[in-house]
């Protein structure tokens, strides 16, 4: 991501590499989730030619080091943004990735996107797809019963 002295630097390798490339931001969290959320939108907008659904994922990874850093959750406006985002991801025919990988990372530990909002994508009636973003075998199917549950694993949008 793009910080405000135009370097282009990491959000999700350790907190060390978030803090060197985005300490102005970072004094700021709200404008840092303002401004990850609104490339989140612009990639949903971006129109790829592709006629298969596109699966949008990580939409809360700027998240990843929030114990760390000791991150408030979205404030109203970037929430807004977060609404925005799911009914284009439903508008445009794409489906949500449910992430269970925050879950195991130290400074996280929650799912990309929370519990939250994935309330919100069922109410929208997102089509959503879970994802481990497993690195080893040991972590395939990481939390999916968990998230399941989060989000009514009854739910015919949550496809395996």
């Amino acid at each position: 991501m793009e910080n405000d002295h135009g370097l282009i630097g990491p959000i999700d390798y350790d907190p060390d590499q978030l803090k060197q490339f985005f300490s102005t931001e970072l004094q700021n969290p709200q404008a840092l989730f303002n401004k990850y959320l609104t490339m989140v939108q612009q990639s949903i907008d971006f129109d790829t030619g592709l006629s298969t659904p596109v699966r949008v994922g990580h939409i809360t990874l700027i998240r990843k080091f929030q114990k760390y850093f000791d991150f408030p959750y979205f404030d109203q406006e970037n929430q807004q943004k977060i609404a925005a985002i799911l009914t284009s991801i439903l508008e445009k025919g794409c489906e949500l990735d449910v992430d269970a990988a925050g879950l195991r990372k130290e400074f996280c530990g929650e799912s990309y996107p929370d519990a939250k909002i994935l309330r919100q994508a069922v109410a929208l009636q997102v089509p959503m797809t879970y994802g481990s973003d497993a690195h080893e075998v040991a972590d395939l199917g990481l939390a999916y019963d968990e998230l399941a549950a989060s989000v009514h694993q009854k739910h015919e949008n949550f496809n395996e």
